[in-house]
């Protein structure tokens, strides 16, 4: 368990964020693992027992997660209200709101976490819970993006109490366990080894500069006429393997006996039949993007980034992910555009090629 601890702190440090901090997991009823103090999380080449401390009391008061990541950070240490969600990944991770501690004690911290994997810390930052590692990751980053949506944003069109709340259950007791059993996963054409590899390296390449977070955001690419290669719903990248890479006939959306596709397929098959040069999408949850996510409002570009995307980025009218009204929102701005913003969520960009697809993600989120 320490390898993996010390392994996952290092990959957290060298993401594309500052992380600095303590990372904790759960052992047993009394226990937990945890770096010693305060750190750099890609210097940490160590991790201690303990059984008491703020980390020990929300263990104790919360049996339902295993896994605790605080990280200090400017952003998130300056919310001082709290924050209503504006983008639906927060949502689905924290709940209807997210709240404030007015400082580190158990009791403000245990108050502000009631009933939520996370909460902003006053003038220090930000505290995530998870059943897992990677799912405590996606909610510090999550929290971290919203928080930079709050101090920047201008015009920010808030979720409603219900698509929040419906969200968060939706989140909980369906899209977090899609993938959960294990299959015995069926073999696959070799032509199709490296498409796959590529999709899979992709997915750690998007996490690793911060363009998603967690498991959220999709990856296809169309091999076929008629099928198409997109990832699973609800698996963080790095655990994504060649295999479990699904196949999907264009037209029926039949996948038979694998894992079960991004429940943004829809998405993906509507860009393909609308677009036959477009051969790969990408949907992302932008970070750089985030404010004009959140204000429903399009990206102006320039130059090189504006000729791949053919324009401006427009910004589809605001429904629920996963949906079909999703999915026609997205078509009326997508027909002559290479990208477009969808409000409240994220952001959807194709090309001819994965490559290229891949490119403009990247500009957007350096803004070149």
């Amino acid at each position: 368990m320490k390898d993996k601890l010390i392994e996952f702190s290092k990959r957290l440090g060298n993401e594309k964020f500052v992380a600095f901090g303590m990372i904790a997991q759960r052992i047993d009823e009394e226990k937990y693992f945890v770096n010693g103090e305060e750190a750099y999380l890609s210097d940490i080449d160590d991790f201690l027992i303990k059984s008491d401390g703020l980390i020990g009391e929300i263990f104790k008061s919360r049996k339902d997660i295993n896994s605790i990541i605080l990280l200090k950070n400017d952003e998130m240490g300056k919310i001082t209200r709290q924050v209503h969600p504006s983008l639906d990944d927060l949502a689905q991770i924290i709940g209807t709101s997210v709240r404030i501690s007015d400082d580190s004690s158990p009791s403000n911290i245990l108050g502000a976490l009631k009933k939520r994997y996370g909460c902003y810390i006053l003038g220090y930052g930000g505290l995530a819970l998870g059943r897992d590692l990677e799912e405590a990751l996606a909610a510090i980053r999550i929290l971290q993006k919203s928080a930079h949506v709050e101090l920047c944003g201008n015009n920010i069109k808030y979720l409603s109490y219900i698509d929040c709340l419906l969200m968060n259950y939706v989140y909980k007791h369906k899209y977090s366990k899609a993938n959960s059993d294990t299959l015995e996963l069926p073999d696959y054409p070799e032509n199709e080894k490296e498409i796959r590899n590529e999709i899979v390296e992709c997915g750690k390449t998007l996490v690793n500069e911060g363009i998603v977070q967690g498991t959220w955001g999709n990856i296809s690419v169309r091999i076929s006429p008629t099928e198409m290669l997109i990832t699973p719903s609800g698996m963080d990248y790095y655990s994504v393997s060649d295999k479990d890479i699904v196949k999907l006939d264009l037209k029926t959306m039949e996948y038979g006996d694998q894992r079960k596709p991004s429940g943004e397929k829809k998405l993906h098959q509507m860009i393909y039949l609308l677009r036959p040069e477009i051969n790969a999408v990408i949907h992302t949850h932008s970070y750089n993007l985030a404010i004009n996510t959140a204000n429903r409002e399009e990206y102006k570009v320039e130059g090189n980034l504006k000729t791949l995307i053919l324009g401006d980025i427009p910004v589809s009218d605001y429904a629920l992910p996963g949906t079909n009204k999703l999915t026609k929102a997205v078509e009326k701005k997508i027909s002559n555009r290479n990208a477009c913003i969808i409000a409240n969520h994220g952001v959807v960009c194709c090309k001819e090629s994965l490559e290229d697809t891949l490119k403009i993600c990247r500009m957007l989120e350096s803004d070149i």
